[in-house]
Order: C-alpha cells, then sequence, then structure tokens
C-alpha cells in the first residue's frame, strides 16, 4: 500500500512531462526565439473605423484583412463637391516599408453623386505589416486624405 502514493506521483509526473512535451512542440516560436506568424491566414482581422472630413467631404473607412482578399469599406458623404473621382486610380495601400500597392477592385456606387459607399479590395500582403496607411489622392479637392492603422496588437 505504501507505494500507491509513489505510483500516483510517477503517473502524475509522466502526464505533466508529456504535456509539456506536446506544448512544446506546437511551432509557436518560444521565449529566446525569432518567429513570424501572420495572423491574417487564421483569422479574420477588422481595424476600426476611420473618418476624415477635409474640404467639405466626409471618407469613413473600415478595414476587414482576411485571408483572400482585404476589403475596405469606404463611405463618402458631401453636400458641396460632385464625388466624382476613380477611386481604383487614386487610392493606395502603404504598408510599414513605405511600399506602395495598387487596389484590385472597387465594388460600388460607380462615380458621381453627393453620397457613395463600396469596398475597395486589394490583394493581402505577408507577413502582415506592422502598420498599413490607405491614401487617397485628391477626393473631394483634398491633395492626400491618409488613413494609418496598427496591426500589431
Amino acid at each position: 500500500m505504501k507505494q500507491t502514493p509513489l505510483i500516483a506521483v510517477g503517473i502524475a509526473l509522466a502526464a505533466v512531462l508529456a504535456f509539456v512535451f506536446y506544448v512544446s512542440s506546437d511551432g509557436f516560436p518560444r521565449e529566446g526565439e525569432q518567429g513570424e506568424t501572420n495572423i491574417v491566414e487564421n483569422m479574420e482581422v477588422s481595424l476600426p473605423l476611420q473618418t476624415n472630413e477635409e474640404g467639405g467631404v466626409t471618407v469613413a473607412v473600415a478595414p476587414i484583412l482576411e485571408k483572400e482578399v482585404w476589403s475596405f469599406e469606404v463611405e463618402m458623404n458631401t453636400h458641396s463637391v460632385e464625388l466624382g473621382d476613380d477611386l481604383l486610380a487614386v487610392s493606395v495601400l502603404i504598408d510599414d516599408r513605405g511600399n506602395e500597392y495598387a487596389p484590385i477592385a472597387w465594388e460600388g456606387d460607380p462615380p458621381g453623386g453627393h453620397h457613395r459607399s463600396g469596398i475597395l479590395k486589394f490583394s493581402p500582403l505577408s507577413p502582415l505589416p506592422a502598420s498599413l496607411e490607405l491614401t487617397m489622392r485628391g477626393v473631394g479637392g483634398v491633395p492626400e486624405r491618409k488613413f494609418l492603422w496598427t496591426t500589431r496588437f
């Protein structure tokens, strides 16, 4: 009977060692190791809505970063100018290294009017940069509208 507690301790120790071995072999970088993970490959990343109200035009942008496409929901409103800009031609995505990327699609209202909305799409960047900037040039007569997000949490 005196060996029963010793056997229980041995089993518990073996279980702890097996768990530690299992957790340490999961592919995540351990302390002191460098590893780069791209969270977009595993889930959707929603970044906060940003608004720019210069030049009598309000532009609101909300990004959703997914594995296959990065979508930027855009809404523009004004009562003073015509919203006739081609968003594919005036928009660019800039990563934390200063590289610029052109959009691949605009799915939304055509140029014209005082209210426009739609989705500006980009090919995903990998690895996920530490920050992203969406720049729109000339919308509503404003030379540049910059929307900046930090992607490292």
